[in-house]
């Protein structure tokens, strides 16, 4: 049984397995550069030599402006007001398009792993809310997947953090800036325990907004360079998508305030007839100045969450900067101007996953005791009714946002039905970032669902309505649970609106399997395609492994514990190997190796030889 965590994400997605007491990110094996081991979260439509074919992922790339092409569709999830994306013109649920890109990706996980891909933690944005994550449980089902749970992207990336350090106690900050969202999430890490205090972001936030800024800038460039304007052309905006993409990692990935990105485009566009092309420079500087708008905004939400808890910014002992937005160096100045000194990139590609297999690993009792990670999440949004007083709508809160998830004690209302004999008896529930009553106002109080009891409801034997009793309350993936019964203890099935039935689930499931199809792959469910090229899992571990292992377990042990806490240099060494190890075990040469399970053994000698703890 393998333990697999998923990040879905907005421009690309990753899966990571659990295996040998680590998570390990699995590349895409259409990906030519081993920096970049995710997969482009696109599902498009091909020329093929018999017709059109599907086209998924980096397969579906070089169609990034085909209109055809499904780009983001995870902003889509929840969306009831979302126009439906259209494959081969017909339009699909955006579950349905996402539930392709899963199976994709755990098609060429299960390939690599010689065995197909069933049971997942999936990892979705702690912005998004109750909508969001029933469509995209119902994009894993439709998918062929078992989702044992949901887990909210920055807490994954500090369980990925937190596995590594067992027994250091900090407060930790996760700046998680994607492409198309921006999680903030501030955390309490006390030994095993990793509890959520504080959790905020912004869904309409990413990287994707730092491209446009580039892209509005190349149009400014084009019309200082062509005042008199080109020919319409509906390709020039895929030519400065493109240029402006890779302006963006260019830059990041230089760094330097004086650093430029030369753009040299032959064509462009016509003007009159004739080719006309444009040659200019984006600077470093271009970008931060044009990106400060987005950069506020940004800084906004990070203080809105420390605010939240009542944290100044000098309580934080350590930040992540998780997700490829923050390769941005203007992000990252922003960050170490507020915590100078303590900002940390880790593993920002890659960590969400690690940390989603690493809690599917704990979810299957993979994990040995000594080096499990309690986490205690919390909610992202409120919860609550609307009610009439005195003829005005008010929204009445029943859930606070960033309460302690699963809810253990579920608000319980007592309301009265209209007839004795009432057929059925429905709540509208709503979802809102306000934090007491208000008066409702549509713009903040958003309808999330109506639960509706099915079945009759039993007639009341006073002649006088029922009293209900509703119970509402959130699972530990932050999904809502909804139960009623009436005062005769009868219990009332309730349905939320959100939550697809098995009908509709099943029904999906053929769309996506003919969708499929369409590619040549079998149309059978994704978990049960059998690995196209079975790989052999390795039944011992390697020196490597066994000695990180070792070091893991002893790190975690009281005595060590007990003296760490007071040699942070020491400490500090322990975790610096512990992360090195853990990248040279999956990708060192043969000689790193060998150098690693020197240094791993004298490591563990020098733990082993420290003094036992004075008896208390």
């Amino acid at each position: 049984m393998k333990a697999i965590g998923i990040d879905f994400g907005t421009s690309t997605s990753l899966v990571a397995v659990y295996e040998h007491g680590m998570p390990h990110p699995q590349p895409d094996p259409r990906s030519e550069d081993p920096r970049l081991p995710y997969t482009p979260s696109l599902v498009g439509v091909a020329p093929g030599e018999g017709g059109e074919r599907l086209a998924v992922g980096w397969d579906a790339y070089p169609l990034l402006e085909h209109p055809q092409t499904v780009r983001e569709v995870k902003l889509l999830l929840g969306d009831a007001g979302a126009t439906r994306p259209t494959l081969f013109g017909e339009p699909y649920l955006p579950e349905e398009v996402a539930a392709v890109v899963l199976r994709h990706l755990c098609e060429n996980a299960g390939r690599k792993l010689g065995e197909p891909v069933r049971d997942v933690v999936l990892s979705i944005p702690a912005a998004f809310g109750g909508a969001a994550r029933e469509a995209l449980l119902a994009a894993a089902r439709i998918a062929g997947l078992n989702p044992l749970r949901l887990v909210n992207e920055p807490t994954a990336a500090a369980l990925a953090y937190a596995q590594d350090r067992p027994g250091t106690d900090e407060r930790v900050l996760v700046f998680d800036f994607g492409g198309g969202t921006l999680d903030v999430t501030l955390l309490e890490k006390a030994g095993p325990r990793l509890r959520v205090l504080a959790t905020g972001g912004d869904r309409a936030l990413g990287g994707r907004d730092f491209d446009a800024v580039l892209r509005e800038l190349l149009r400014e460039r084009l019309r200082e360079a062509h005042p008199d304007g080109l020919d319409p052309d509906p390709g020039l905006d895929a030519v400065l998508r493109v240029q402006a993409e890779r302006a963006k990692w260019s830059l990041s990935n230089q760094k330097t305030d004086d650093a430029t990105y030369p753009v040299a485009l032959g064509y462009v566009g016509m003007r009159s007839g004739a080719p006309v092309g444009l040659r200019t420079t984006l600077a470093q500087r271009d970008l931060a100045e044009r990106a400060a708008p987005l950069l506020e905004r940004a800084r906004a939400c990070l203080l809105r969450v420390l605010d939240e808890h009542h944290t100044p910014p000098e309580a934080v002992d350590t930040v992540l900067l998780v997700g490829g937005t923050t390769a941005v160096p203007a992000v990252a100045r922003l960050l170490e101007a507020i915590f100078p000194g303590r900002c940390h990139a880790f593993n920002p590609l890659t960590a969400v996953a690690e940390g989603a297999a690493t809690l599917a690993a704990q979810e299957l009792g993979l994990v040995p005791q000594a080096r499990r990670v309690e986490v205690c999440d919390v909610t992202g949004m409120g919860l609550g009714l609307r009610s009439e007083d005195g003829g005005t709508p008010w929204y009445r809160m029943l859930v606070r946002p960033n309460e302690p998830i699963p809810l253990e004690r579920p608000r319980v209302l007592d309301l009265q039905l209209k007839a004795a004999a009432q057929a059925a008896f429905e709540l509208v529930l709503y979802e809102t970032s306000d934090t007491a009553d208000a008066p409702y106002d549509p713009a903040r109080h958003h309808e999330l669902t109506r639960a509706r009891s099915e079945g009759e409801i039993p007639a009341s034997a006073t002649g006088s309505p029922h009293r209900v009793r509703a119970e509402l309350g959130y699972d530990d993936s932050a999904v809502i649970t909804v139960a009623a019964r009436v005062e005769t203890g009868d219990e009332l099935r309730m349905r939320k609106e959100l939550t697809k039935t098995t009908q509709e689930i099943e029904r999906s499931v053929g769309r996506v399997a003919a969708l499929c199809g369409r590619n040549g792959h079998a149309a059978a469910p994704a978990a049960a395609l059998p690995p196209a090229a079975p790989v052999p899992v390795p039944a011992e571990v390697s020196p490597c492994e066994e000695l990180l292992e070792r070091l893991y377990l002893l790190r975690a042990a009281d005595h060590t514990r007990t003296v760490l806490v007071s040699d942070t240099l020491l400490r500090r060494r322990v975790d610096d190997l512990l992360t090195t190890a853990r990248a040279l075990c999956d990708n060192g040469t043969d000689a790193q190796k060998r150098a690693l399970c020197l240094d791993l053994e004298r490591m563990i000698a020098e733990l082993e030889q420290l003094p036992a703890p004075a008896p208390a």
